[in-house]
């Protein structure tokens, strides 16, 4: 090998060695750019990860939220359905009350009327226990009040029917009258008992 031949391979490896070095540092510039790119990722990462968890985080918070406003709702529709049911209850309670009431204030009316046209006062207090009362009989010196009581307890049906008759004897036009009063009252309570 002579001299020239070992200069051109000299200087071609030289030359190989340039290209060798300039692409090692093309190698080494796209080597920084990547982990560059790469920590850039990493830190968008970063963000999106911790805004992703802060957003579960809130996630979490809205659905016990919407749970607890779904149980409260369940409770606040159980509520308002027992004050409806309240409310439908009380409403026939009154019902009941203002039948009751004026079918009193009906009967009330009635032996009223009975008391002014027979003279004749009973004590619907003592009733169903006791009938009770006073009335004016027709005597010889005149008008007399005539006082009686009668234990229901200790008669009869047809006892005390009997009773009643000859108490209001005289006034046989208003006999049924009192009989469905009097009586009336006595077997209503009887029933209920």
């Amino acid at each position: 090998m002579n001299k020239c031949d070992v200069i051109k391979r000299l200087k071609r490896m030289e030359h190989e060695e340039c290209q060798i070095v300039k692409l090692e540092a093309k190698i080494v510039g796209k080597c920084k750019k990547y982990f560059q790119n790469l920590a850039a990722i990493k830190g968008i990462l970063n963000r999106k990860t911790y805004a992703l968890s802060i957003y579960k985080e809130d996630l979490e918070h809205l659905k016990r939220y919407n749970e607890e406003l779904e149980k409260l709702l369940e409770e606040k529709q159980a509520h308002v359905s027992k004050m409806q049911e309240q409310i439908q209850k009380l409403e026939t309670e009154l019902e009941e009350q203002e039948k009751k009431y004026l079918e009193t204030m009906m009967k009330m009316d009635q032996v009223r009327q009975l008391k002014e046209l027979t003279e004749t006062y009973i004590n619907l207090q003592a009733l169903p226990d006791h009938v009770q009362g006073m009335t004016l009989k027709d005597t010889v010196e005149g008008k007399e009040w005539e006082h009686f009581c009668i234990s229901m307890a200790e008669h009869t049906e047809e006892e005390r029917e009997g009773i009643l008759t000859k108490l209001i004897q005289h006034q046989s036009a208003y006999k049924e009258q009192w009989h469905k009063l009097i009586l009336g009252e006595v077997r209503e309570d009887n029933q209920t008992s």
